[in-house]
């Protein structure tokens, strides 16, 4: 693990806000290149009609450079653990639907 620690922190004020790639570079505080691989790799994608980044993909980026910096993953491995973050999520999401259908059914009885 590497013992520097640099932290990046944005503050995301308009959750509507799209930025150009170089408004992402500036906005993020990061590496030019690195950003450009993670496009290649597909690990953030610009939105495909205007060819801007969300806000979402801006905070995929910033977990990208953390799993990066903190754990030393590789592209892959940033791919794989990011991949793995959205299905939790999503499987976390499920889960709360179905104890509020659950709930509700029972309040209705």
């Amino acid at each position: 693990m590497n013992a520097n620690k640099i932290f990046h922190t944005v503050e995301i004020i308009d959750s509507s806000t799209h930025y150009s790639f170089n408004e992402l570079c500036t906005v993020s505080k990061l590496d030019e290149q690195w950003i450009r691989e993670l496009i290649e790799f597909d690990i953030i994608q610009a939105d495909s009609d205007s060819n801007r980044y969300s806000n979402t993909q801006l905070n995929t980026l910033l977990k990208a450079y953390r799993l990066q910096h903190d754990l030393e993953l590789n592209l892959a491995g940033i791919a794989l653990v990011l991949q793995l973050l959205d299905e939790l999520e999503d499987q976390n999401n499920e889960l709360k639907a179905l104890r509020f259908q659950t709930i509700s059914k029972l309040t209705q009885r």
